[in-house]
């Protein structure tokens, strides 16, 4: 309540244009506070929320620890026994009759896996082996083929070069011929022209004008 009235107070003794820039002022105030308070609100979850998860760790650790004693301790005693049974090697203790025949069944296993998997990767390798040689003569093959296809292009290449010089010659010939057959008639065509230049000058000039003839 002496806040409020503290405030309005303030508020009272400010002019019109004071109070709403106050009030604007106040208003932003109040909003970072509720802000503010909300991300404390939410930091405090995650700080209970961590503070469990450490709970539960640390009674997994002491579990751990208590197990790891026992396993330790059990160790222990495995080791002198078998510290013992060394020293007596004739004399297998009676709670370890059962294992050593499981671990004597297991090597026996084992060593069937490991014969087992040298044939096994002994038939890969000669399998390999075998692969290599026919890819190898497959590549050999594939290199004979592929002289055989260059030399065969190269001859249809040849002969398609072969053809097309024909032709070229042929055309050529053609040209030729043609022109030939221009120039003669170009040939003719002057000598039509001398001839009809001849004949008016012939006819244009006097009788006296010795006439001029076109040997052909």
């Amino acid at each position: 309540m002496t806040l409020e009235k503290t405030l309005q107070e303030i508020k009272s003794s400010l002019k019109r244009p004071q109070i709403i820039e106050y009030e604007r002022y106040y208003t932003h105030v109040q909003q970072e506070a509720s802000q503010a308070y909300n991300n404390l609100h939410r930091l405090s979850n995650e700080i209970k929320l961590l503070i469990t998860e450490k709970n539960k760790l640390e009674v997994q650790d002491l579990e751990k620890e208590v197990k790891i004693g026992k396993l330790t301790q059990e160790l222990i005693k495995n080791r002198a026994e078998a510290l013992e049974c060394k020293k007596n090697s004739n004399v297998i203790p009676p709670n370890y009759g059962e294992l050593y025949l499981e671990n004597e069944e297991l090597k026996r296993q084992i060593k069937e896996i490991d014969d087992d998997h040298y044939v096994f990767t002994q038939q890969v390798v000669d399998g390999l082996e075998l692969l290599k040689e026919q890819i190898d003569k497959e590549k050999d093959e594939n290199i004979d083929l592929r002289h055989i296809i260059k030399e065969n292009c190269e001859k249809k290449n040849n002969e398609k070069l072969d053809v097309q010089k024909n032709k070229v010659n042929e055309i050529k010939e053609e040209l030729e011929e043609v022109k030939r057959n221009l120039q003669r008639m170009r040939s003719y065509k002057n000598d039509e022209e001398e001839f009809e230049k001849l004949n008016e000058e012939e006819s244009e000039g006097p009788e006296s004008t010795p006439c001029k003839c076109i040997i052909s």
